[in-house]
């Protein structure tokens, strides 16, 4: 599984395995070893949104001047 923050969205993509694997309204087991590549992948996508909203706050706030 990866996470992916583009056009201010967030995506995942799953392997083939896990989407065999998934039932519908239940959790569905992550290998742990997955744990520091979604760490990275959900710290830059929050990196990137917050980058993005702070620019348009700039924005907007010195175009009110």
């Amino acid at each position: 599984m990866r996470i992916t923050y583009q056009d201010g969205k967030l995506y995942y993509s799953i392997t083939k395995d896990e989407f065999a694997k998934q039932e519908e309204g239940k959790p569905t087991e992550i290998d742990v070893m997955w744990l520091p590549h979604l760490l990275k992948d959900i710290s830059d996508a929050n990196y990137e949104h917050w980058r993005k909203e702070i620019v348009k706050q700039e924005l907007k706030k010195n175009t009110k001047k």
